[in-house]
């Protein structure tokens, strides 16, 4: 079957990978590969041994007849970097081609959000779509021929899709009734509300329920652009390679339509995504990259955090102190400090690594007693801390233990001090400090911590307004 090709050839790249094998052991694994992903590796390593006439075979062999729509880019991305002098990937040339936009960083933690209400501000109409919208749409407009008398079977009880998507055949299944729909998309509102109506809540594996699901989807079914009834063609005829991979937003400016990718600090535009966003361009969208970037404002209020565990994970371990101050306009404005009892004996080791022993936390306040404070003292802040996903992620978990859902904002003085920061070797919080002539005087302690990425922050940001330059006030 097509998925034990896959298995087969997955497990031939995973072979391929054990260090101890030399390259050309490495290539007699992967020669016996059929399909993705083992034969776009094995011409990565053709390449490596100079064996390019091989490259070039096997490369022809993929593009003539590839796994699927990834394996297909990948190898045409290849030949053309390869053979036609092509400079730059398919991914640098849409970030070339990318506006930024500048975000204020209490968005962090939500760049689609932010970038939507940016956008919004200029005047546009924006809808967050990525997948589901579309998915949405799709199983909106084929609602009685996905689920209804004339659907096939669902795949199992428990994965609530159609067979048809499943196998491919749902398209061939309901041709006429397809095009008939598509045929007719500028007339297709009663249709869609009748169908939204008769199968509101219903369980599916396509789209969520979601509050102004049918608002959305209305406005891109009014929408006259006669790019949308080719892209919902294409996932009626190939549900599994176009259910994924489209772009964040969708800006409705003067009857126009344009989807919009938003790429993140640190994201990565996914190999998926790419295709995805050619198939669009092909379909007749306009598709367009947004680079997002956070202003420095000496204004915005941190937290900067530093917590002492007993071990080190936040699912099975628990919190023993957290260190807390508060920065504005570059100067420490309050701080929080509080040990923490943590209801379970603190190991040998971290007693050693932290000076914070049974005794001193016997006494000492739950979580859940100084929970309401710390949430009072973060409010309307943006958390900072050194290896910021650590002490997020217990505070996350701690809160989560008293049925309490955190989200803040995130800022990572060690990530940012790389980008930034480009004089120390090493960029852990105490070869810092010392680089940098910044106070820590009771390392693994958390207010001493906390303290001292305090003062690393602010470095930071001198040195982003630095290089940022006008474009920060753009």
């Amino acid at each position: 079957s097509k998925k034990s090709v896959e298995r087969f050839n997955q497990c031939l790249v995973i072979l391929s990978e054990i260090e101890h094998y030399s390259l050309e052991e490495k290539i007699n694994i992967l020669e016996r590969g059929t399909a993705a992903p083992a034969r776009m590796k094995l011409a990565r390593l053709y390449k490596k041994t100079e064996s390019i006439e091989k490259v070039r075979l096997l490369l022809d062999k993929i593009i003539l007849d590839p796994s699927d729509d990834i394996e297909l880019f990948e190898a045409t991305e290849f030949m053309d970097l390869t053979f036609n002098l092509k400079k730059k990937t398919s991914t640098t040339q849409l970030l070339s081609k990318a506006e930024t936009l500048w975000l204020d960083e209490s968005y962090r933690s939500s760049v689609e959000y932010g970038a939507k209400v940016s956008l919004e501000e200029k005047g546009l109409n924006i809808d967050r779509s990525e997948n589901e919208l579309w998915l949405a749409l799709f199983g909106i407009l084929f609602w009685d021929l996905l689920f209804g008398e004339k659907a096939q079977s669902l795949a199992n009880e428990f994965d609530r899709i159609p067979k048809s998507l499943l196998e491919g055949t749902f398209y061939t299944s309901h041709e006429k009734d397809i095009e008939k729909r598509l045929e007719q998309w500028n007339d297709l509102e009663p249709l869609i509300l009748k169908n939204y109506t008769q199968a509101y809540g219903k369980k599916n594996a396509l789209f969520h329920w979601k509050k102004n699901l049918f608002d959305k989807i209305n406005r891109m079914a009014n929408n006259k652009s006669k790019a949308i009834p080719i892209t919902l063609r294409r996932i009626a005829q190939d549900y599994k390679s176009n259910k994924t991979g489209y772009p964040d937003l969708v800006s409705y400016n003067n009857g126009s339509l344009e989807l919009i990718e938003i790429k993140g600090p640190g994201d990565v535009i996914r190999k998926n995504q790419i295709v995805q966003m050619r198939k669009l361009q092909e379909d007749g969208h306009l598709v367009s990259v947004l680079k997002v970037h956070f202003k420095v404002d000496p204004a915005q209020t941190y937290t900067v955090v530093d917590i002492e565990t007993t071990g080190g994970r936040a699912n099975t371990h628990r919190v023993t102190e957290i260190g807390a101050v508060k920065i504005k306009n570059g100067e420490v404005v309050d701080e929080f400090h509080s040990l923490v009892n943590p209801q379970r004996p603190i190991p040998k080791n971290i007693v050693r690594l932290t000076g914070i022993n049974d005794q001193m936390v016997k006494n000492a306040p739950l979580f859940s007693e100084i929970a309401e404070d710390f949430q009072k003292f973060l409010k309307g802040t943006i958390f900072a801390a050194h290896h910021v996903n650590f002490d997020y992620g217990f505070i996350k978990e701690e809160y989560a233990r008293l049925m309490i859902n955190f989200r803040m904002p995130k800022f990572c003085t060690c990530a940012e001090a790389r980008k930034y920061l480009k004089g120390p070797k090493r960029y852990g919080l105490a070869p810092l400090c010392e680089f940098y002539n910044v106070e820590l005087e009771n390392h693994h302690r958390a207010l001493d911590d906390a303290k001292a990425a305090g003062q690393l922050l602010l470095l930071i940001n001198k040195e982003r307004e630095v290089q940022n330059g006008a474009s920060n006030d753009s």
